[in-house]
Protein backbone atom coordinates (compact mmCIF):
# COMPACT_ATOMS: atom_id res chain seq x y z
CA UNK A 1 0.00 0.00 0.00
CA UNK A 2 3.03 2.26 -0.02
CA UNK A 3 4.66 4.15 2.80
CA UNK A 4 2.21 5.90 5.05
CA UNK A 5 4.50 7.30 7.33
CA UNK A 6 5.30 9.18 4.54
CA UNK A 7 2.22 11.07 4.51
CA UNK A 8 1.44 11.14 8.31
CA UNK A 9 -0.57 8.25 8.53
CA UNK A 10 -0.76 5.52 10.55
CA UNK A 11 0.11 2.24 9.12
CA UNK A 12 -3.65 0.95 9.61
CA UNK A 13 -7.01 2.14 10.47
CA UNK A 14 -10.38 1.27 11.92
CA UNK A 15 -13.04 0.75 9.47
CA UNK A 16 -16.58 -0.59 9.94
CA UNK A 17 -16.80 -4.00 7.70
CA UNK A 18 -19.70 -6.07 6.22
CA UNK A 19 -18.49 -9.45 5.50
CA UNK A 20 -21.87 -11.30 4.64
CA UNK A 21 -25.60 -9.61 5.07
CA UNK A 22 -26.30 -12.86 7.39
CA UNK A 23 -23.85 -11.46 9.75
CA UNK A 24 -23.45 -8.31 11.58
CA UNK A 25 -21.05 -5.62 10.61
CA UNK A 26 -17.66 -6.15 12.63
CA UNK A 27 -15.01 -3.68 13.02
CA UNK A 28 -11.94 -4.44 11.14
CA UNK A 29 -7.95 -3.07 11.34
CA UNK A 30 -7.23 -2.84 7.68
CA UNK A 31 -3.94 -1.68 6.16
CA UNK A 32 -3.88 2.05 5.36
CA UNK A 33 -4.03 3.24 1.73
CA UNK A 34 -1.84 6.04 0.92
CA UNK A 35 -2.53 9.02 -2.29
CA UNK A 36 -1.88 8.16 -5.46
CA UNK A 37 -2.50 10.07 -8.78
CA UNK A 38 -5.43 11.92 -9.12
CA UNK A 39 -6.53 10.45 -5.23
CA UNK A 40 -6.96 11.38 -1.71
CA UNK A 41 -7.18 10.29 1.10
CA UNK A 42 -9.86 11.31 3.88
CA UNK A 43 -10.72 11.26 7.63
CA UNK A 44 -14.40 11.33 7.58
CA UNK A 45 -16.25 13.23 10.29
CA UNK A 46 -19.83 12.25 9.40
CA UNK A 47 -21.21 9.96 6.97
CA UNK A 48 -24.99 9.80 6.68
CA UNK A 49 -26.67 5.79 6.94
CA UNK A 50 -29.82 5.46 4.64
CA UNK A 51 -33.04 4.57 6.21
CA UNK A 52 -32.70 1.45 4.16
CA UNK A 53 -29.35 -0.46 5.43
CA UNK A 54 -30.72 -2.94 7.45
CA UNK A 55 -32.23 -3.98 4.23
CA UNK A 56 -28.68 -4.11 2.20
CA UNK A 57 -26.43 -5.14 4.79
CA UNK A 58 -27.89 -7.11 7.14
CA UNK A 59 -31.38 -9.31 6.80
CA UNK A 60 -30.40 -11.11 3.92
CA UNK A 61 -29.40 -8.20 1.61
CA UNK A 62 -33.45 -7.76 1.16
CA UNK A 63 -32.98 -5.53 -1.92
CA UNK A 64 -30.33 -7.64 -3.52
CA UNK A 65 -28.00 -4.81 -3.76
CA UNK A 66 -24.46 -6.22 -5.47
CA UNK A 67 -21.16 -5.93 -3.66
CA UNK A 68 -18.14 -6.95 -3.04
CA UNK A 69 -17.48 -8.79 0.81
CA UNK A 70 -15.66 -7.97 2.63
CA UNK A 71 -16.40 -4.34 2.63
CA UNK A 72 -16.62 -1.14 3.96
CA UNK A 73 -20.15 0.28 3.68
CA UNK A 74 -20.11 4.13 3.26
CA UNK A 75 -21.41 6.62 0.40
CA UNK A 76 -21.06 9.86 0.86
CA UNK A 77 -19.37 12.11 4.04
CA UNK A 78 -18.11 15.64 5.10
CA UNK A 79 -15.10 15.18 6.46
CA UNK A 80 -11.02 16.70 6.06
CA UNK A 81 -8.07 15.45 3.80
CA UNK A 82 -5.96 13.52 5.92
CA UNK A 83 -3.25 12.89 2.75
CA UNK A 84 -3.45 13.80 -1.07
CA UNK A 85 -1.01 13.64 -4.04
CA UNK A 86 1.13 15.92 -5.32
CA UNK A 87 -1.21 16.18 -8.45
CA UNK A 88 -3.68 17.57 -6.05
CA UNK A 89 -2.23 20.95 -4.78
CA UNK A 90 -5.89 22.24 -3.54
CA UNK A 91 -7.27 19.51 -1.49
CA UNK A 92 -4.20 20.25 1.37
CA UNK A 93 -4.27 18.08 4.63
CA UNK A 94 -7.09 19.83 7.28
CA UNK A 95 -9.25 21.55 4.50
CA UNK A 96 -12.70 20.59 4.97
CA UNK A 97 -14.57 19.04 2.10
CA UNK A 98 -17.68 16.96 0.97
CA UNK A 99 -17.53 13.97 -1.05
CA UNK A 100 -20.04 12.48 -3.32
CA UNK A 101 -20.14 8.62 -3.73
CA UNK A 102 -21.00 8.65 -7.31
CA UNK A 103 -18.19 6.46 -8.86
CA UNK A 104 -17.70 6.59 -12.48
CA UNK A 105 -15.23 4.66 -14.57
CA UNK A 106 -12.72 6.76 -16.40
CA UNK A 107 -12.61 4.50 -19.43
CA UNK A 108 -15.75 5.52 -20.57
CA UNK A 109 -17.75 8.79 -21.71
CA UNK A 110 -20.27 10.68 -20.11
CA UNK A 111 -22.78 9.31 -21.89
CA UNK A 112 -22.08 5.10 -21.70
CA UNK A 113 -20.22 5.62 -18.07
CA UNK A 114 -21.51 2.95 -15.56
CA UNK A 115 -22.17 5.19 -12.15
CA UNK A 116 -21.41 2.62 -9.25
CA UNK A 117 -22.31 3.87 -5.22
CA UNK A 118 -19.19 3.96 -3.39
CA UNK A 119 -19.65 1.14 -0.66
CA UNK A 120 -23.24 0.58 -1.42
CA UNK A 121 -24.50 -0.78 -4.70
CA UNK A 122 -21.53 -1.81 -7.79
CA UNK A 123 -24.31 -2.44 -10.52
CA UNK A 124 -24.65 -5.64 -12.43
CA UNK A 125 -22.41 -4.37 -15.83
CA UNK A 126 -18.68 -5.30 -15.35
CA UNK A 127 -17.66 -1.86 -15.76
CA UNK A 128 -19.03 -1.12 -12.01
CA UNK A 129 -17.98 -4.06 -10.64
CA UNK A 130 -14.47 -3.50 -11.53
CA UNK A 131 -14.38 -0.33 -10.08
CA UNK A 132 -16.14 -1.83 -6.35
CA UNK A 133 -13.99 -5.19 -6.59
CA UNK A 134 -10.72 -3.09 -6.85
CA UNK A 135 -9.30 0.25 -5.79
CA UNK A 136 -13.13 1.55 -4.84
CA UNK A 137 -14.16 -1.34 -2.23
CA UNK A 138 -14.00 0.61 0.86
CA UNK A 139 -16.26 3.36 2.01
CA UNK A 140 -16.77 5.99 4.01
CA UNK A 141 -17.73 4.34 7.18
CA UNK A 142 -14.41 4.16 8.34
CA UNK A 143 -11.74 6.23 10.39
CA UNK A 144 -9.64 7.05 6.60
CA UNK A 145 -11.20 6.35 2.78
CA UNK A 146 -8.91 6.33 -0.47
CA UNK A 147 -11.37 8.79 -2.88
CA UNK A 148 -10.52 9.86 -6.65
CA UNK A 149 -10.01 13.87 -6.49
CA UNK A 150 -12.73 14.49 -8.96
CA UNK A 151 -15.58 13.23 -6.07
CA UNK A 152 -13.70 15.60 -3.67
CA UNK A 153 -15.48 19.09 -3.10
CA UNK A 154 -14.11 21.72 -0.76
CA UNK A 155 -16.29 23.68 1.37
CA UNK A 156 -15.70 27.36 2.61
CA UNK A 157 -15.16 26.70 6.74
CA UNK A 158 -14.95 30.45 7.34
CA UNK A 159 -18.45 30.93 5.82
CA UNK A 160 -20.78 27.54 6.21
CA UNK A 161 -19.12 27.00 9.96
CA UNK A 162 -17.69 30.01 11.68
CA UNK A 163 -19.97 32.65 10.05
CA UNK A 164 -23.10 30.57 9.28
CA UNK A 165 -22.99 28.47 12.29
CA UNK A 166 -23.17 25.25 10.43
CA UNK A 167 -22.36 22.14 11.94
CA UNK A 168 -20.99 19.16 10.30
CA UNK A 169 -23.94 17.00 10.69
CA UNK A 170 -25.66 19.78 9.28
CA UNK A 171 -23.24 19.97 5.96
CA UNK A 172 -23.93 16.47 5.50
CA UNK A 173 -27.56 17.12 4.48
CA UNK A 174 -25.96 17.76 1.19
CA UNK A 175 -25.84 14.37 -0.07
CA UNK A 176 -29.79 14.60 0.13
CA UNK A 177 -30.39 17.64 -1.81
CA UNK A 178 -27.90 16.68 -4.50
CA UNK A 179 -30.45 13.85 -5.57
CA UNK A 180 -33.44 16.64 -6.32
CA UNK A 181 -30.47 19.33 -7.47
CA UNK A 182 -29.83 16.73 -10.18
CA UNK A 183 -33.41 16.29 -10.99
CA UNK A 184 -34.15 19.68 -11.61
CA UNK A 185 -31.23 20.71 -13.49
CA UNK A 186 -32.12 17.76 -15.86
CA UNK A 187 -35.01 18.52 -16.08
CA UNK A 188 -33.84 22.49 -17.51
CA UNK A 189 -36.21 24.52 -14.81
CA UNK A 190 -34.90 27.83 -14.44
CA UNK A 191 -35.40 31.04 -12.09
CA UNK A 192 -39.61 31.80 -12.39
CA UNK A 193 -40.82 28.34 -13.61
CA UNK A 194 -43.14 25.90 -11.69
CA UNK A 195 -42.55 22.65 -10.41
CA UNK A 196 -45.16 20.27 -9.17
CA UNK A 197 -43.12 18.15 -6.79
CA UNK A 198 -45.17 15.04 -5.05
CA UNK A 199 -45.31 13.33 -3.06
CA UNK A 200 -42.98 15.86 -0.80
CA UNK A 201 -43.21 14.26 2.90
CA UNK A 202 -40.28 11.81 2.65
CA UNK A 203 -36.39 13.15 2.59
CA UNK A 204 -36.05 13.76 -0.92
CA UNK A 205 -39.53 15.33 -1.30
CA UNK A 206 -39.14 17.35 1.37
CA UNK A 207 -35.25 17.97 0.22
CA UNK A 208 -36.58 18.73 -3.42
CA UNK A 209 -38.92 21.86 -2.13
CA UNK A 210 -35.87 23.02 -0.86
CA UNK A 211 -33.74 22.76 -3.99
CA UNK A 212 -36.52 24.66 -6.14
CA UNK A 213 -36.64 27.28 -3.89
CA UNK A 214 -33.14 28.08 -3.48
CA UNK A 215 -33.03 27.86 -7.30
CA UNK A 216 -35.86 30.70 -7.89
CA UNK A 217 -38.60 28.22 -9.00
CA UNK A 218 -42.13 28.21 -7.81
CA UNK A 219 -43.72 24.86 -6.06
CA UNK A 220 -47.07 22.84 -6.22
CA UNK A 221 -46.56 20.64 -3.42
CA UNK A 222 -48.34 17.44 -2.48
CA UNK A 223 -47.92 16.09 0.88
CA UNK A 224 -50.25 13.20 -0.19
CA UNK A 225 -49.93 10.13 -1.71
CA UNK A 226 -51.76 9.07 -4.64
Amino acid sequence: MGDSAAHNLPPTFKGLQVTSADAPLTVADLPTPVPTAGTVILRPLFSPIIAYADEIFANGNLRGYPYPSPMVPGTNAVGRIAASAPDTPRLKPGTLVYTSGVLRGRDGTSVNSTPVLHGLFMGFAPEGQALMQGEWRNGTWAELVKLPAENVHVLNEDILVKKLGYRVEDLAYLSTLAVPHGGLSDAGLRTGETVLIAPATGSFGSAAVQVALAMGIGIGAVTTGF
